[in-house]
């Protein structure tokens, strides 16, 4: 997801990442059943409270749609 800033700048706040075999390889983690496993990450960094002042008023208000659970 992406929010325009009156700069014409983005900021990006989501991310995902499929790492594979790596992880499970390097910390030797295995299926019994002898099948591949891969790891991965996602996550959404949208945390107001953790933003700066200065940050905050750069960014401005929230858009619509986005809500905290």
């Amino acid at each position: 997801m992406r929010r325009g800033c009156p700069t014409g700048n983005w900021i990006e706040f989501q991310n995902l990442s499929v790492n594979g075999e790596k992880y499970p390889k390097g910390f030797t983690v295995k299926v019994q059943r002898g099948e591949a496993l891969w790891s991965g990450c996602s996550g959404v960094g949208l945390e107001p409270k953790n933003w700066s002042e200065a940050f905050r008023k750069y960014f401005g208000e929230m858009p619509k749609g986005i809500r905290f659970l």
